[in-house]
């Protein structure tokens, strides 16, 4: 039988499964598409992370040591990403060739430890913007931002996860995002179709509707 979190973690790979589906049918993404992006903003939020958390020691003028704890985060943002970017990369080319060999992609497993750390890590992304708005001085807003980072960063490491164990779909050709907006946005309506004024007899088949005796309107002279 299934503990909680284990059950939580399949409703909540269930709903990412619904992205994942919505983004191939409609961009040609696959899994390790949405999950390069989720890794993009995330290895984003580390390097943000150590830049607040840089702006705070300037402000508490704080020890050399907290600097370079700083420096790090902003430096290692970008490494992160390459890191990442390559087993992407790695993992999504062993899926195709495991589906050419076997036709049969990885099936998805669950476990509590998933389900816990994305709870963990939105609570702490929660609280941390509490604190942003009960901040009093430069150096509170500071160091609230730099966790509102951090753990954006926590939480989004979980949801990448999330759309990496999706069942795999091959790949198509991929659309442009904001160019499929625009297109939805701009798609036309069918015009309306304006029937002159008169009388129809409508004599309905099995397969087609056919109209006759059509008697024009009659003009006052």
């Amino acid at each position: 039988m299934k503990n909680l979190f284990t059950s939580l973690d399949e409703l909540i790979w269930n709903q990412f499964e619904k992205i994942t589906q919505k983004a191939n049918k409609e961009l040609g993404w696959t899994k390790y598409d949405l999950a390069q992006k989720v890794d993009t903003i995330s290895a984003a939020c580390y390097s943000g992370c150590g830049i607040y958390g840089l702006i705070a020691d300037f402000l508490k003028e704080k020890t050399p040591l907290s600097y370079t704890f700083d420096i790090a985060c902003i430096i290692l943002g970008p490494y992160f990403h390459k890191i990442k970017t390559e087993h992407n990369k790695k993992d999504e080319k062993k899926e195709i060739q495991r589906l050419i060999n076997t036709n049969a992609p990885y099936e998805p497993t669950f476990n509590a430890f998933r389900s816990i750390t994305l709870l963990i890590g939105l609570t702490w992304l929660g609280c941390s913007i509490y604190s942003f708005h009960e901040s009093q001085t430069d150096i509170d807003t500071a160091l609230s931002l730099s966790g509102e980072m951090a753990s954006t960063y926590f939480s989004l490491n979980t949801i990448s996860d999330y759309f990496r164990s999706q069942i795999f779909t091959p790949p198509s050709k991929k659309k442009d995002f904001w160019k499929n907006i625009y297109q939805k946005l701009t798609r036309q309506k069918p015009a309306n179709i304006l029937v002159p004024e008169g009388k129809f007899n409508i004599q309905t088949t099995k397969k087609y509707i056919t109209v006759s005796d059509y008697s024009s309107p009659t003009t006052n002279s």
